[in-house]
């Protein structure tokens, strides 16, 4: 079976769309601990949207990885390379879809209860501050792993597209 020398259209839509959707997430973080304040409840509002909507791209994309064949992994890079790759992206999808899950577990231990934008409201289910405390943890923990390997796949692919001249970046963008 011959393999494409770039991702398809689709892949290429979910990976950048899901880059901006993370980078994104991660700069308004810091906003979203304004609390219930007027800005606050609209930060967190685009906050709980925006990543309900990683969920789903996320989703969608190991759906579409699985359908549809990726480029294979030995057109680039040695032997390490490829078991970093391969659990760089175990970490990368599981990170992606743990960060959204606990958000939505995080906003059901809400104190007064979290909202989108003020018109749906999450049913405050799990009276519990220590729960709610380490659910914040563990989703701020999610969040740092993205950002950590956000940057060495950045890094990695850059590393590969001007020092290694493997041309990774056409494989993305073509």
């Amino acid at each position: 079976m011959a393999h494409a020398q770039s991702y398809d259209r689709i892949s290429q839509a979910l990976h950048w769309l899901l880059a901006v959707l993370l980078v994104f997430l991660i700069a308004i973080h810091p906003s979203t601990e304004e609390g219930h304040s007027e800005s606050g409840v609209l930060v967190m509002g685009i906050h709980i949207v925006f990543g309900m909507l990683v969920l789903l791209f996320v989703a969608w994309r190991i759906i579409w990885r699985l359908r549809y064949a990726s480029i294979p992994p030995e057109a680039i890079g040695g032997k390490w390379q490829l078991r970093a790759r391969k659990l760089t992206y175990l970490v990368f999808y599981i990170s992606m879809l743990l960060a959204p899950l606990l958000g939505i577990v995080l906003a059901l231990t809400e104190g007064a209860g979290a909202s989108i934008f003020g018109l749906i409201e999450f049913p405050h289910l799990i009276d519990d501050a220590s729960m709610h405390g380490i659910l914040r943890s563990l989703h701020g923990m999610t969040a740092d792993v993205l950002l950590y390997l956000g940057l060495l796949h950045f890094v990695a692919a850059m590393y590969h597209q001007f020092f290694l001249k493997e041309q990774v970046l056409d494989r993305r963008l073509k």
